[in-house]
């Protein structure tokens, strides 16, 4: 009796051991996590694309990249890894729109598993270029130096200006012979009552790269950022400039239109109510050559 026991537990006990040890031969282990990517950048090239750069913090076991972004227009792609290779860059152009704040996030993945994420990546589309239409263009011909520590401010007249917008860019222009530097340039209509040269409560700063004034070295021109200021046809228009007391080497033109106001050691390019006393120049022009107008 106890022999047919053994007959029927025997294989019951060696069939599992079997199998198991099976496997251990086989060296089955669970597929390794890779580490997360790192230094991931985000940067906006255009309206419609932004690039990404990151860091594979796992080359050699990386074998794909999972990149999620949120925001208007969500999505998740899969790109292919390249063994070794630690920096990786990847142009995203799927659906992107202008003016839009997007946030990204890139995770590696091995044969299945996928690591924890790299940091959060936030970028911003650029804006569509307006198209811009030229108001006033009027060539200037002659060099005017020595105008240092000199407010200018330059009254131009309504018949010479062209077109209407709400976003207006300046080309400035310097002599052909020394520098031009100008601390600070404004924009805006005369003022209805006071004094010619005084400006109206729209009086607005035009800025240059994102600063206050403007280095024109010589024989050059300089163009202002893009200004949020309505332009209107029918009326006078009034741009002053303060020029540093070092670099005033200008240039003008002379015709029937525009006058020119200027003060001597002031600086009230700013003021709307500038001080009494400015001399005046009629039929001149000087330092701004075009004005170009966007909706």
């Amino acid at each position: 009796m106890s022999w047919l026991i053994l007959i029927f537990l025997v294989p019951l006990v060696l069939v599992p051991l079997v199998f198991l040890m099976g496997f251990v031969g086989c060296g089955f282990h669970p597929a390794t996590v890779p580490s997360a990517p790192s230094d991931l950048v985000a940067t906006a090239i255009s309206p419609t694309e932004i690039d990404l750069t990151w860091t594979d913090n796992a080359p050699t076991n990386t074998t794909a990249f999972r990149i999620d972004r949120s925001g208007n227009g969500p999505m998740s792609t899969t790109i292919p890894a390249s063994p070794g290779t630690q920096h990786y860059q990847y142009a995203d152009t799927a659906g992107l729109t202008p003016e839009t704040d997007y946030e990204y996030q890139v995770f590696a993945i091995v044969s299945g598993p996928t690591a924890a994420g790299s940091n959060m990546a936030p970028a911003t589309t650029f804006a569509i270029p307006p198209s811009f239409a030229i108001a006033y263009n009027i060539p200037l011909t002659t060099d005017d130096p020595g105008l240092e520590g000199r407010t200018i401010v330059q009254r131009i007249d309504a018949g010479h200006i062209t077109s209407a917008g709400a976003k207006v860019r300046l080309t400035l222009r310097g002599s052909t012979v020394a520098n031009l530097v100008i601390n600070k340039v404004t924009i805006s209509q005369p003022a209805t009552a006071g004094h010619a040269w005084d400006s109206a409560a729209d009086l607005i700063e035009v800025r240059f790269g994102g600063a206050s004034g403007a280095t024109i070295p010589a024989n050059t021109e300089k163009t202002s950022d893009i200004t949020n200021y309505t332009l209107v046809l029918g009326k006078d228009l009034l741009i002053a400039f303060d020029i540093s007391t070092t670099d005033g080497s200008a240039r003008r033109a002379t015709m029937p239109g525009p006058t020119q106001y200027f003060k001597p050691n002031t600086a009230e390019a700013a003021v709307q109510t500038r001080s009494p006393n400015y001399q005046t120049f009629s039929g001149r022009v000087s330092i701004v050559e075009k004005i170009e107008v966007a909706p």
